[in-house]
């Protein structure tokens, strides 16, 4: 009887292996008729050759303190490592948070970041505010991105709780002496006081 059971499962396995085999087979073939070779890949060229030429971090961030207690932030909507090994940075935004109190945010549609040499290029429309009541816009600033060093080279035009003005450059750095970080405007400042304001 064992004789005619493995008989009978080995006449069952010619027939059932093979008509599995079919449907598996057809199948893929009713799969495969949906793509259609002409179809358009859904990946616009530009991010193909972006992808291709480097890599790229999606929502990048980083922070540290110094050794004055004061915190330091990045972040950016992505970064992109190019041929020369830099690496930019899209819809940067910075934060420094000063351990004497008081903050700094910038704001940039774009940057360069070079974490060898301790520093990043912010360039476009960049928007500077602090909490001392100063609000700044130009378009390139040198930071660093582990110590409180911020340069605008540029023109910087500005308005603040005695009015506005617009300086040939502007640097956010400590004072030596006593630890205080403050905002340096120079090369040919011009003021328009605007008493009122200040007493508001």
């Amino acid at each position: 009887m064992a004789a005619d059971r493995y008989t009978r499962m080995v006449t069952f396995f010619k027939v059932a292996l093979p008509l599995i085999a079919l449907a598996i087979l057809s199948t893929l073939f009713l799969l495969s008729s949906r793509i259609r070779p002409g179809d358009n890949i859904p990946f616009a060229e530009t991010e193909i050759d972006e992808r291709i030429r480097g890599q790229q971090v999606t929502g990048p961030f980083f922070s540290g303190v110094t050794s004055r207690g004061d915190r330091i932030s990045f972040s950016a909507t992505n970064v992109v490592t190019g041929e020369d090994r830099s690496q930019e940075a899209h819809d940067l935004n910075a934060q420094l948070d000063f351990s004497t109190g008081g903050s700094v945010t910038l704001e940039a549609t774009r940057g360069k970041i070079e974490l060898g040499n301790d520093m990043a290029t912010l360039l476009g429309d960049i928007l500077i505010d602090s909490t001392t009541g100063f609000r700044m816009v130009t378009n390139t600033v040198i930071t660093s991105l582990t110590g409180i060093d911020v340069t605008a080279p540029g023109e910087v035009r500005a308005t603040g709780p005695a009015g506005t003005l617009t300086a040939g450059q502007m640097r956010i750095t400590s004072n030596e002496t006593n630890g205080n970080v403050e905002i340096l405007f120079s090369g040919g400042v011009m003021l328009v006081y605007e008493p009122g304001k200040q007493e508001k």
